[in-house]
């Protein structure tokens, strides 16, 4: 993959004369553009205005790299300076950052789901009362294929369309919460997911139960929701993205991996009635606290407001 390091080392203030040049720069073409709107008939202005803020943006005094160049697998020119340990652990600073550990354990959530399909559907559907092949087996992830092609949908372009609508309702200002409106839908598919995919082989129902509405349920909520906490926390804390995806991608492993060791010991424990009706209401509890942080998102935002400066501004240190 070609390099791309950069670094953008930018205070609010030159954040601010940035925004005021580029306005600056685009006068010139603004009014050209609306005295051809008011005079129709007026002879077009061939005249190429010249948009200065690339000029800026890009310092002459650096050679251009030739594209073998930014291929290469090692590079010490032109890399972050800080050190691997600096690097590796600044993901987990964001530990004292409630949104970010909140979206872990939710995404976490959703990969337990993804596991116990993946651990039980030999035992659900090789044996009574529906005994498929090996084949057969496999290609029942066809429902949850189908599921997550949706939840990719609903959680892309229909969270976006709501979150912009929801925006322009409130003055045109778009807070990162208005995304977590879009929860209730995957909240209840997970939910009716759960029963469907697990009760279906208990009570010896029709395959297509379990696969085709059980599977594509599940399927639809952990595409949906991985969509909505990802991009809820890059909106949140927008400078920290990258070590927020990080962070949330360890807790969403950590929980996917014990629930891989423990999922068999439960079954057999507790018997898989009683297991699924216990993880329904588990998808309830976890996916539904979505409506503590409609109230109290923002709180928790200003009460990190420093945390998240003094961050970003050690970050740029080592970058």
């Amino acid at each position: 993959m070609e390099d791309s390091t950069f670094q953008r080392e930018e205070s609010p203030e030159e954040s601010e004369e940035s925004i005021v040049l580029q306005i600056r720069y685009h006068e010139p073409l603004i009014n050209n553009m609306q005295s051809e709107t008011s005079s129709p008939n007026k002879k077009k202005d061939n005249h190429k205005y010249h948009i200065g803020e690339d000029d800026q943006s890009i310092d002459p005094s650096i050679p251009k790299r030739s594209y073998l160049q930014r291929l290469r697998l090692i590079e010490n020119e032109y890399n972050n300076p800080a050190s691997i340990l600096v690097l590796f652990l600044k993901p987990f600073y964001l530990i004292s950052f409630p949104i970010v550990v909140w979206c872990g354990v939710l995404q976490g959530i959703q990969q337990m789901w993804l596991t116990l399909m993946t651990c039980t559907q030999s035992e659900f559907y090789s044996s009574a009362p529906y005994y498929f092949s090996s084949s057969m087996v496999g290609l029942s992830n066809l429902g949850q294929l189908v599921g997550i092609i949706a939840g990719m949908a609903y959680g892309g372009k229909f969270v976006d369309w709501l979150t912009i609508r929801l925006a322009k309702k409130n003055d045109g200002i778009m807070e990162p919460e208005f995304r977590l409106f879009s929860m209730v839908f995957p909240t209840i598919i997970n939910a009716a997911g759960i029963l469907a995919y697990c009760l279906g082989p208990a009570y010896n129902a029709h395959w297509f139960l379990s696969v085709g509405i059980g599977q594509s349920c599940l399927g639809f909520s952990m595409a949906s929701v991985t969509s909505i906490c990802y991009t809820y926390c890059s909106d949140s804390y927008p400078k920290l993205a990258s070590e927020g995806i990080v962070f949330i991608s360890f807790i969403n492993n950590a929980l996917a991996t014990v629930f891989t060791f423990t999922i068999q010991s439960w079954i057999d424990k507790d018997g898989l009635k009683l297991m699924a009706w216990l993880m329904f209401m588990l998808s309830l509890i976890l996916n539904g606290s979505f409506i503590v942080w409609v109230f109290y998102g923002k709180r928790a935002r200003r009460c990190t407001k420093s945390k998240y400066y003094q961050f970003c501004d050690d970050a740029g240190n080592h970058s």
